[in-house]
């Protein structure tokens, strides 16, 4: 009996011992803050198995915001977020002859669950606050070499000079494109109430199905400013994913509400960044 009760001790202490050091391995592997100075969120880490990590498939999430022309002199500031409409077909060339395929976040879950295994390279496309080039430059290079691109819109900014209007973000449904959210104002959602925040999430959730008609599930954090009570509120407004702007090459493991991404510029280096 002695022995027994022995040799119970040994097994619970090994496994309390893996436990420790998975819960150490996955605080590590959160995404740092990058140089823009973005939120890092407060979240804890998901826990995994060591063999769920060792079987992860990288899933690259490309942000672009305006696809067109720049004068960098004009404005330095501002160069990061523009790639003219010339080198986003290159990059595009370039995805394509690497034998990478393009999903949307609908398909990331399902290689998440394992309800799929192909693509065997897979990359996702998103495209942030719903500028009017995205219609009138992205999408015809997109169809050009069918490619599928996530469009993550501030429902708030449709019809107002420089952005989207109501049509073209349907055009965009229709033309095999996935529309996600990204609030009502693109406001800083740590501040808000939560009167506030239902109104930036669910209001601006609602207001795309209702004219797009269909369920829009997928968020992006404004400014990829976010905390644990912002999360929180992501889910229970029914979102399944959550993008953000920190750097790195997303995967099957990562957690859902904090995804990273690649932040596109005229002078991405695809070759150095994606697996």
């Amino acid at each position: 009996m002695q022995l027994r009760k022995f040799l119970h001790r040994g097994v619970f202490a090994e496994i309390a011992l893996v436990t420790i050091v998975l819960g150490a391995c996955s605080h590590s592997l959160q995404p740092r803050a990058s140089t823009s100075g973005e939120h890092v969120s407060t979240a804890s880490p998901m826990r995994v198995s060591m063999n769920s990590r060792m079987t992860t498939t990288p899933v690259p999430i490309l942000m672009y915001h305006y696809v067109e022309p720049h004068d960098d002199a004009k404005e330095p500031h501002a160069a990061g977020l523009f790639v003219s409409p010339d080198i986003f077909e290159e990059q595009l060339q370039w995805i394509v002859a690497h034998g990478y395929q393009t999903i949307d976040l609908d398909t990331y879950l399902q290689l998440r669950s394992h309800a799929i295994n192909e693509p065997k390279k897979p990359v996702i496309l998103t495209f942030d606050d719903g500028y009017a080039d995205a219609f009138q430059n992205a999408l015809p290079i997109l169809q050009k070499y069918h490619l599928r691109g996530v469009f993550y819109i501030v429902s708030g900014f449709l019809g107002k000079p420089g952005y989207l209007t109501d049509n073209q973000v349907i055009a965009l449904r229709d033309a095999g494109m996935m529309i996600a959210g990204h609030t009502v104002s693109h406001v800083d959602l740590r501040s808000l109430s939560a009167k506030e925040l239902r109104h930036q999430l669910e209001g601006s959730r609602k207001e795309l199905e209702t004219f797009i008609g269909a369920p829009v599930i997928h968020f992006a954090y404004p400014s990829g400013r976010y905390n644990q009570r912002v999360i929180d509120m992501v889910a229970m407004f029914e979102y399944k994913t959550a993008v953000t702007t920190h750097h790195g090459i997303a995967g099957t493991r990562d957690p859902l509400f904090q995804l990273p991404r690649v932040r596109m510029t005229k002078t991405t280096n695809l070759a150095a960044l994606l697996p």
